[in-house]
């Protein structure tokens, strides 16, 4: 590990699921990537348990296939809302439609998929791991950052275009630039217990519920976490005249007692959290940039702090690659911020109505609570509405976007099955080039596009075609998208939100905002 005149193309500081995820998606591109990890191994003990449908279709991305989801993923089927009584008020089902090629919901098991990615991290030519180090400081002399690391026993040089923070909460990075949170008002402290079943989970032998429960009761709200692989958490708010530093094993017990028993689970860890909202103010200063939990933190109630995290690194991936690569100027780089946070507050906020709705302790509140849940849920719209609101993903609102059709802009685009012209059947996102999109169901010119990153793929529905360029719809579910939007075209980003879709009249329109966005060179 001594001084090299290599200079990397990024150095991502953390190798969790966020920076491993983040190393991948650039190495794919081609990029040259350093990571910088404090841990020796893959760390132990499971922290986040859910991904939702855009974090798999991300992961998928970084080389993680369907047929290694059964290492790390379960279903998440039920979340259910019930009172002190245990009697459910409100019941969000999941369903088993898969609109973007994964359920919506999933258990996973962290450590497990820790593993799978570094596996594909140390198969990977492009990429260089240094484990048990640590970023020390940094230094950038004529656009090169030059970094200074400390490994057991001794402090070695690297150098790098790019520097990506993906260290967590308690991020060093973030410390150094001497970032400041934005707070969006919620604090409070939970102990976090986690144990694994000591007997193999069955449909016969299932000494615990499989549905994910948040018990609203106002002496003690708490929430039961279904995990994957033998996993099960249970999360308990501390309430006020106690101490949760003061929990021996005896007391830890005595929370579980009404749940389970030793002779169900093995306790695993106990962990004391303090459940946060908050947002670094800046995510960009100069060549250093923030990610994940260094950027953001939020409430676990709707599962979405790794999956955001996910989302950051695939919107940074393909903005990075434009800049490094010379294609596009710095100032992309200043889009990455402005289309993530506000999609990050909308799901924090969300978060954080769901932390109300549970942690309420009045008795009163809690009746009136119950008493309105059970009303809205009989109206379907309302109830839908809630759950959307709840845990729902908005659409990106600005940045690299069209406004030719706003309804369809910034959403991400369907992935179905589809053809290659090799005969093989595989999800959309597989059959298409890496970058920029062009997708429509008839042949067309790219006579009017002057620039770097825009592919052209033709949807046909002939049982047999020639040409690298087509695809064959094997479900009808891309003609019939087309059809019901009343679309000739649609562009895709390379993170699969759609820029924009239209007739073709007003595709030279369209191409020319895309070009004046990109800052292309």
């Amino acid at each position: 590990m001594s001084t090299t005149a290599l200079t990397y193309d990024v150095t991502i500081c953390g190798m969790g699921p966020v920076g491993a995820t983040l190393s991948l998606l650039l190495a794919k591109r081609g990029l040259r990537v350093c990571i910088v990890e404090k841990q020796p191994g893959v760390y132990p003990h499971p922290r986040a348990v859910h991904l939702d449908d855009d974090a798999l279709r991300i992961l998928s991305d970084a080389g993680i296939s369907q047929e290694e989801h059964e290492i790390f993923l379960e279903k998440f089927e039920r979340a259910i809302f019930q009172d002190a009584a245990a009697k459910p008020f409100f019941v969000m089902s999941v369903s088993d439609n898969r609109p973007f090629g994964f359920r919506t919901n999933n258990w996973f098991l962290q450590p497990a998929l820790e593993k799978l990615l570094r596996s594909k991290i140390t198969q990977e030519p492009l990429i260089d791991a240094f484990l048990a180090c640590e970023l020390e400081s940094w230094q950038e002399v004529d656009g090169v950052i030059h970094l200074k690391v400390r490994a057991t026993r001794q402090v070695f040089q690297k150098k790098t275009k790019w520097l990506v923070g993906c260290d967590g909460a308690n991020s060093s990075v973030r410390k150094m630039l001497t970032v400041p949170y934005k707070d969006l008002g919620f604090n409070q402290k939970w102990i976090v217990i986690d144990t694994f079943l000591k007997l193999p989970y069955t449909s016969t032998n299932n000494p615990l519920p499989k549905d994910h429960i948040q018990h609203c009761d106002p002496a003690r709200p708490t929430t039961y976490v279904p995990g994957a692989k033998g996993h099960r958490r249970w999360e308990f708010m501390e309430i006020p005249g106690e101490s949760f530093q003061e929990l021996d094993s005896a007391k830890v017990w005595k929370l579980l007692d009404a749940w389970t028993s030793p002779e169900v689970v093995s306790i695993h860890r106990q962990a004391i959290y303090q459940f946060h909202a908050r947002i670094a103010e800046k995510w960009r200063i100069g060549k250093v940039l923030l990610a994940g939990d260094a950027a953001h933190q939020m409430p676990p109630f709707a599962g979405q702090g790794l999956c955001s995290g996910l989302r950051d690194v695939a919107n940074l991936a393909w903005k990075l690659d434009g800049v490094i690569s010379g294609k596009s100027i710095e100032t992309l780089l200043d889009t990455y911020q402005e289309e993530r946070q506000p999609h990050v507050v909308k799901i924090s906020r969300g978060a954080v109505f769901l932390g109300t709705v549970i942690q309420t302790r009045s008795v009163l509140l809690a009746s009136l609570r119950a008493v309105f849940f059970r009303m809205m849920s009989k109206i379907p719209f309302i109830r839908n509405k809630i759950q959307e609101d709840a845990a729902g993903k908005p659409p990106l609102v600005r940045g690299i976007l069209g406004t030719h059709r706003p309804e369809l802009v910034g959403w991400p685009f369907p992935q179905p099955i589809v053809k290659r012209v090799n005969g093989d059947e595989v999800p959309l996102d597989r059959a298409l080039p890496r970058g920029f999109v062009l997708l429509s169901l008839k042949s067309f010119s790219l006579t009017t596009v002057r620039s770097w990153q825009i592919d052209a793929v033709e949807i046909t529905q002939a049982s047999q075609w020639a040409g690298q360029q087509k695809i064959f719809d094997s479900t009808g579910s891309l003609t019939v998208w087309f059809s019901k939007n009343q679309v000739d075209w649609v562009l895709l980003r390379p993170d699969h939100y759609i820029f924009d879709a239209g007739e073709w009249k007003v595709l030279p329109l369209v191409l020319a905002r895309w070009e004046r966005l990109m800052h292309l060179n």
